[in-house]
């Protein structure tokens, strides 16, 4: 429930810096409050700023475009409520992430993170339920109305092959610009071989 322990959030974090990783993602940044869901959930700039982060690595958070649409559809723009501009906070990355079916609502979402400097990631949730058609017309949506840094294909139940998840990313790669990474769940205990497959195919955001 995103409670973790605080010095075990500390510990990961210098296991994760002295790896050699460049970034680590914290948790979430949300303005959900119907319940109390911990630290990670919120990641406010207090709690980051607690952390004793070192000063060269990256920090990345995410939020949910379930919550974007939401407040869109209230006029409301939650990026303005959840985010400061970059030279004042220490969150450097931002990562959305999105079903299909709202990829076309997250785009002023996206343009206002980059006016606020932020490096901004789609993570496009369970890519086994999409179709190359549908991935290619997202991918496409997406340069046409906002600029992503990167874009994530995100293994939602853990069921992607090493081959799928090989050909997926060969079609993210046909658009130029674009890094490209996969966000990997453990349900069928694939992630640690997948992530592994990813790296030695190139991957760099894991």
């Amino acid at each position: 429930q995103w409670d973790f322990d605080f010095d075990l959030v500390k510990k990961y974090i210098q296991v994760v810096y002295n790896s050699g990783i460049d970034a680590v993602e914290v948790g979430y940044r949300s303005l959900n409050y119907d319940n109390y869901y911990g630290s990670c959930y919120y990641c406010t700039e207090d709690f980051i700023n607690s952390l004793g982060i070192p000063d060269d690595l990256l920090v990345s958070v995410m939020i949910n475009a379930s919550e974007i649409v939401h407040h869109y559809e209230c006029g409301q723009d939650l990026i303005d409520s959840l985010f400061l501009e970059k030279y004042q906070s220490r969150i450097d990355i931002v990562r959305i992430a999105v079903d299909l079916k709202d990829i076309n609502k997250i785009f002023p979402a996206v343009n206002n993170l980059k006016r606020k400097g932020y490096k901004v990631c789609i993570n496009l949730m369970k890519i086994t339920l999409i179709s190359d058609e549908d991935l290619l017309l997202s991918l496409e949506l997406l340069a046409s109305n906002c600029h992503v840094d990167v874009f994530y294909i995100a293994d939602s139940f853990g069921n992607l092959s090493e081959t799928n998840m090989l050909e997926k990313l060969k079609l993210v790669k046909t658009m130029q610009n674009l890094d490209v990474g996969v966000h990997l769940h453990n349900n069928q205990g694939k992630a640690c071989s997948n992530a592994l497959c990813a790296y030695k195919n190139g991957v760099e955001w894991i």
